[in-house]
């Protein structure tokens, strides 16, 4: 299943998957469960390429002027990009602003598939990949020899170490220091912990991993230890950090998963380049994760909403909505579509990397609001798998520029809280604030 962002033109018409909304309200499906998805504390096994239909170009008509909506296919979902005005080429005809709108479309594309060539999981080539696939050098190390005499891993078991390049090593700091702060609550080493469960794949697995095979699959993950410049990961002794970019170390079978924050990174990369190209007022959405930027084409603030944290619900089912300011993103993580049943017991794609099991209790949806969309998507899933009370806590312990809405669902029917900064609107009932 994909999320989609869609926009509303006119109350009930759908235009595509995304639909540009004259009420100014977007609904945001809520959750990280494309094929790819196995979300390990914001985590996703995701899948690069789903059904790839190509890149489309949609102009849009306003009462003042045709605009523009750039639409594609990335990571395993969709994206769209919706341009609040002509501040790129103010001067342009609209011939000419639809030529320069189509070369803005494979400018995007060409960034997309370049992030996607680093942090890819379903890519053999791509630098992620390269790493998870054993192609590096063997070495010997002391963090593993530690774990195999405590027999926690089998004796001789070779590792492998990787130097990631600068923009890898971008993502590798930003998830080091959240995996620290929320002691390990959010952790992109445990790839071998996701695909044992089946969210990687088209459909989940059918059977829960037994004890032996997640024992084994965690030690991994454990074993694995990333040094990083200015991170407090235990590193690893004998290796300087080289122009800001970090080392990888661990058991030959160790994978690196980045699913959880890289759709986040993908818009930022994009926000990057739409204002680098002069434009000031757009929207970007990968498969629900949204970063805006200036104002909605009708001159007033982008509103979003958050999608009916219900598995039966549409995806243009709105439960609240939200206005974002100009540079402020919005991700969400949930529960509640992308499961598998075993012996009357729902497993959700939601895992805990701690213990390696999905999350199951009444917390089905978290919302972030932050400066940056990566830290946004990584936030929501690490936030549903810590639950709201230890989750207020990081955030106003090591991220204070940060929002969050919590959706729970108790008997059946769903009830909200919010932090002080996140000012929802709800359809039907109303939030609590604090």
């Amino acid at each position: 299943m994909r999320r989609k962002l869609m926009l509303l033109n006119r109350p009930g018409k759908i235009l595509c998957a995304l639909l540009l909304c004259w009420s100014g309200v977007a609904t945001v499906a809520c959750l990280k469960c494309t094929p790819e998805d196995g979300d390990m504390s914001g985590q996703h096994a995701t899948r690069d390429v789903y059904k790839p239909q190509g890149a489309q170009y949609n102009p849009v008509e306003t009462p003042k002027e045709k605009l523009g909506v750039l639409k594609g296919e990335t990571m395993g979902t969709t994206y769209s990009i919706v341009l609040g005005d002509k501040s790129g080429e103010p001067r342009l005809s609209s011939t000419l602003w639809e030529h320069w709108l189509q070369e803005l479309q494979g400018a995007v594309d060409s960034e997309l598939e370049r992030v996607n060539a680093v942090f890819s999981t379903y890519r053999d080539e791509s630098e992620v990949s390269k790493f998870n696939h054993n192609t590096h050098a063997r070495v010997q190390d002391t963090r593993v020899r530690t774990l195999q005499d405590k027999g926690r891993l089998e004796k001789n078991m070779p590792t492998k170490a990787f130097r990631a390049s600068g923009e890898l090593s971008t993502l590798l700091i930003s998830s080091e220091k959240l995996r620290v702060q929320s002691r390990g609550a959010f952790n992109i080493s445990g790839g071998m912990v996701y695909r044992l469960w089946g969210f990687d794949r088209d459909k989940g697995v059918v059977t829960p991993p037994t004890e032996n095979a997640l024992k084994r699959a965690l030690n991994i993950m454990n074993a694995t230890r990333v040094s990083c410049p200015g991170t407090k990961s235990s590193g690893v002794k004998g290796h300087d950090d080289d122009a800001g970019r970090c080392r990888v170390v661990g058991p030959l079978e160790a994978e690196m998963n980045f699913s959880a924050i890289a759709k986040g990174y993908g818009v930022d990369a994009i926000a990057l380049l739409l204002s680098s190209k002069g434009i000031s007022n757009y929207m970007v959405e990968i498969g629900g994760e949204v970063r805006v930027s200036g104002h909605h084409p009708h001159g007033r603030a982008w509103r979003l909403g958050v999608n009916t944290p219900k598995s039966e619900a549409e995806m243009t089912s709105v439960y609240s909505s939200v206005e974002l300011s100009s540079n402020q993103a919005l991700a969400t993580s949930g529960t509640y579509r992308n499961a598998f049943e075993h012996e009357g017991k729902n497993y959700s794609h939601i895992i805990d990397p701690r213990d390696g099991r999905p999350k199951g209790y009444g917390l089905v949806s978290v919302s972030v609001i932050a400066p940056s969309c990566a830290i946004a998507d990584a936030l929501a899933t690490t936030l549903l798998v810590l639950g709201e009370k230890e989750g207020r806590t990081l955030m106003q312990k090591h991220y204070p520029s940060t929002e969050a809405y919590f959706i729970y669902s108790e008997e059946g029917r769903l009830r909200s809280s919010a932090t002080l900064g996140f000012h929802a609107t709800k359809v039907e009932e109303s939030i609590e604030s604090s």
